[in-house]
């Protein structure tokens, strides 16, 4: 078990961009980039009329008035806050589905599959990531992986569809309720990284994949030198899927690893000013259950969150031991109760950290 404390909220908020605020829903991203322009227009006007700004846009007079700093200022200045007490979870599916599948609808097994879980008041948050080969109970389907979920879901056209089953596998084995899903698509996760011009990773140690899989269903030889580097979209991608050099385990981690890359390249650049831009990328990338407005303010509750206080549990050893699956397949066998145990854990905030004095107390004697 990996449970630790973690810095990586910022990529929380560049996720949640990304998912809520670029994708998806291009029709509510469109209008969302033309309100920002027409208040910006009306803005404008009333500048130069001597009209007040709204307390939190603070750009100097003295410099004109600028697009570009307003454009980064008003989103969230006039995004609702959220409303809900509740503790929010999402259900992150990432698809290893080729472009012909897609377009004839083909459903596919889940790549990965992890849990972002909020606490709208404590602003505590915990990301999840659960293994493909967990051996699991799928309601109504018995015993299977754990990826078969989703496929499940929607070939035989259940409630809710493959998220739908994949988030009451979730519920029963592990009793984490799932409020929401995103679906990711992995080209346009290649395109969104493109988009904001390429990750920078640092590869710890030399990492060779003699078997890693191609869109025409043959293998290929993939191969990162250790040391930084800068990552294209198909490269970054390649990275975080390989798994045959080492095992699921270091695939977590390095989905993990790309997506702190991910928020540290999209938070230095002004992703709301490429809004129409990420409405084409993000229509294609995610699919989601989520409203336009309230993916907004979710977008916004991840801003306001503590970089410390997000959690990371990526479960593994020891909460799951090897099992050989009847036709010989190699397996995970979850502890539910040690998972649901960590996932409880994980959920709880932080516990604040007394300040040590600044000074050693002063000891009276008596003479």
């Amino acid at each position: 078990m990996r449970l630790v404390l973690s810095s990586i909220a910022w990529s929380v908020v560049a996720a949640a961009y990304i998912f809520y605020v670029g994708g998806g829903l291009s029709i509510g991203t469109a209008a969302a980039a033309t309100g920002v322009r027409t208040a910006y227009t009306s803005w404008k006007a009333a500048t130069s009329a001597g009209v007040p700004s709204p307390p939190r846009i603070n750009i100097d007079r003295n410099r004109g008035v600028d697009y570009d700093d307003f454009v980064r200022q008003v989103p969230f200045v006039f995004i609702p806050d959220w409303k809900g007490t509740e503790r929010i979870t999402i259900l992150l599916l990432g698809l290893d589905q080729r472009d012909e599948e897609r377009q004839v609808g083909i459903p596919t097994r889940t790549d990965t599959m992890s849990l972002l879980t909020i606490d709208p008041v404590t602003k505590a948050s915990a990301l999840i990531s659960l293994p493909r080969d967990l051996w699991v109970t799928i309601p109504g389907y018995g015993e299977q992986r754990i990826n078969e979920a989703y496929p499940l879901g929607e070939l035989r056209r259940v409630d809710g569809g493959g998220p739908g089953l994949a988030a009451r596998t979730i519920e029963s084995n592990f009793g984490l309720h799932v409020n929401h899903y995103a679906i990711v698509n992995f080209g346009g996760f290649e395109d969104l990284i493109n988009l904001v011009g390429g990750v920078i990773v640092d590869v710890p140690r030399p990492l060779a994949d003699d078997a890693y899989p191609t869109d025409n269903y043959g293998t290929q030889r993939i191969y990162f030198g250790p040391g930084p580097q800068l990552m294209d979209g198909a490269t970054a991608l390649k990275y975080a899927r390989t798994r045959h050099a080492d095992s699921d385990f270091g695939r977590m981690a390095r989905q993990q690893q790309v997506l702190r890359a991910v928020a540290d390249r999209a938070l230095k650049q002004n992703l709301i000013a490429r809004l129409p831009a990420l409405v084409d990328q993000g229509s294609r990338a995610v699919q989601t259950d989520f409203a336009v407005t309230d993916m907004l303010s979710l977008g916004k509750l991840a801003t306001q969150m503590d970089l410390a206080s997000l959690k990371t549990l990526e479960v593994q050893y020891p909460l799951v031991r090897d099992y050989r699956g009847y036709d010989g397949a190699a397996l995970l066998l979850p502890d539910r109760n040690a998972i649901r145990a960590a996932i409880i854990q994980a959920m709880e905030p932080p516990v604040p950290v007394n300040p040590l004095p600044t000074s050693a107390p002063s000891l009276a004697v008596a003479n």
